[in-house]
């Protein structure tokens, strides 16, 4: 009996020991994977730390980048659309159609380029920066777009959905009914030299005649024959010379065929002979004459903007690519800077230009600031 006692009682002993030595096992394997666990959340901590540090500091210089080239381009921009502006009286006695103005077309297209590129490198930097997922801020990819090559050029404006009666008013269908009144008022007469007047009437609510622009191609602007007088100006017969034969409403023009500052403009053409054109150079640049309906009254200034901007669109014309005569004697007003963004070849005062016969490819008798739509 205490044999078996012993032998049960050892037995029990070794169990327990066995028990005892599995447990401190278990204990130690744990605590080395609790420890290695541990080591590796610290490691992974420090990693997800220097990532996110490293991101921020991507993103903190990408968002300097984006500025630096944002202000890069409105300095650009700003050069550009002053390119070309008559300062004084000294840049105009070198005439109006000199090196100077080339060499300043030169210069704006070379601009232009720098400023696609740095658009590109810009659009590249910020799409890159959107892909990172571990950043919470969303970066957008920032354009600066003015035209979109595959429209036309006024659709870069955006036209949307609104009552169809205020878009014929106000909106692009205007322009559009605008475009398609275009009539040939002085058809060619010589095969050798063609001149050629188109003009584009149209009604518009509330006005109570008819609203005219006109447009010459290969025409003489005589700049002797303008004169400040009134509201409208005055321009002697010559002032306007062409190689083609009056036609439609032209031939016979009733009163109200021209409006404002239009009708002295217009009914002051003569016909030539091409023989007596041809021989001048003309300037490819086209180039718009307005008529400012004064300088200090806010209301009558923008008219006489957007009447050019319309005539503009009329003529698909951008205004990068279009210079200006303002033909009246009028002081400079506190808005004639803004002549100088929808004329960026150059502003020019009719008193300060010399006094002479120019040839122009494509003359712009601007719509009148009256026959603007805001009236």
């Amino acid at each position: 009996m205490n044999k078996t006692w012993i032998i049960f009682f050892g037995i029990y002993i070794i169990s327990v020991l066995f028990l005892f030595q599995l447990i401190i096992s278990y204990s130690t394997q744990r605590n080395e994977l609790l420890r290695e666990v541990m080591v590796m959340k610290e490691e992974r901590a420090k990693e997800d730390k220097s990532e996110l540090e490293t991101l921020k500091g991507v993103n903190d210089r990408m968002a300097t980048l984006e500025t630096t080239l944002k202000e890069s381009i409105d300095s650009m921009l700003v050069k550009n659309q002053r390119t070309g502006v008559v300062k004084d009286e000294s840049e105009v006695e070198v005439g109006f159609f000199q090196k100077e103005l080339l060499e300043k077309d030169k210069k704006i297209q070379s601009q232009d380029q720098t400023i696609s590129d740095l658009k590109a490198q810009l659009t590249t930097v910020t799409a890159k920066l959107s892909e990172e997922e571990s950043l919470d801020e969303k970066h957008g990819t920032v354009t600066h777009e003015f035209i979109h090559n595959s429209l036309p050029f006024w659709a870069q404006f955006g036209v949307k959905e609104i009552e169809n009666n205020c878009d014929n008013d106000y909106g692009f269908s205007l322009i559009d009914r605008w475009k398609h009144a275009k009539t040939v008022y002085c058809s060619p007469n010589d095969k050798t030299f063609v001149s050629e007047i188109d003009c584009y009437r149209v009604f518009q609510t509330r006005h109570t005649a008819k609203d005219n622009y006109c447009i010459g191609h290969n025409v003489i602007v005589d700049l002797s024959k303008f004169k400040h007088s009134g509201e409208w100006g005055l321009v002697a017969s010559g002032g306007i010379k062409g190689a083609c034969d009056p036609v439609n409403e032209f031939a016979h023009p009733p009163g109200d065929l021209f409006q404002q500052s239009l009708r002295p403009m217009m009914t002051s053409f003569l016909k030539t002979p091409a023989s007596q054109i041809s021989t001048k150079t003309c300037s490819s640049i086209p180039t718009g004459f307005v008529y400012r309906d004064g300088v200090r009254n806010v209301w009558h200034s923008l008219a006489d903007m957007i009447s050019f901007f319309m005539s503009l669109l009329i003529a698909d014309l951008h205004p990068k690519d279009v210079a200006l005569v303002i033909t009246d004697d009028y002081e400079e007003g506190p808005f004639d800077e803004m002549w100088t963004y929808l004329a960026q070849k150059g502003v020019h005062r009719l008193h300060k230009m010399k006094k002479e016969e120019l040839c122009f490819n494509q003359a712009l008798f601007s719509i009148p600031g009256g026959s603007c739509p805001m009236y």
